[in-house]
């Protein structure tokens, strides 16, 4: 099936132009709004979810109780888990190159940061047995 918040942004774009009441465009809006929040928890793009969140926080949807403020926590704990995630991937990509490049510094530095993140992989495993052969 078709996700619906993509197929009503364009019917609200042609509303705005054939002069469609406002109160009646501002309650579309909030809709899509409100659609848009609960996709946001199966996302997989955190620049899409952080967008979301931002029009989530115009409606005061972070603040609110009930369903809304759930679907808010909700899509914010994905925002969350996103953000790990590429943080995880960056540091594996920045031991990576401190082996590579041999810097004793840099790679003491990423492995305490692949600790503090929980990273687990074959790149600190190598990582950490470079540094100890040189440190």
């Amino acid at each position: 099936p078709e996700d619906p918040s993509t197929t009503l942004r364009p019917v609200l774009e042609e509303a705005i132009k054939a002069g469609v009441d406002e109160g009646d465009l501002r309650q579309a809006e909030e809709k899509l709004a409100k659609m848009e929040l609960n996709e946001a928890v199966t996302m997989v793009d955190r620049f899409d979810v952080e967008r979301i969140l931002n029009t989530a926080q115009v409606y005061g949807w972070d603040l609110a109780q009930g369903s809304v403020g759930a679907l808010y926590k909700a899509a914010d704990d994905r925002r969350q888990e996103l953000l790990l995630k590429e943080r995880k991937s960056d540091c594996i990509d920045n031991l990576k190159f401190a082996v590579i490049s041999v810097d004793l510094e840099l790679i003491r530095q990423y492995l305490k940061e692949a600790e503090e993140l929980g990273v687990e992989d074959e790149v600190i495993k190598k990582a950490e047995a470079m540094y100890r052969d040189y440190a």
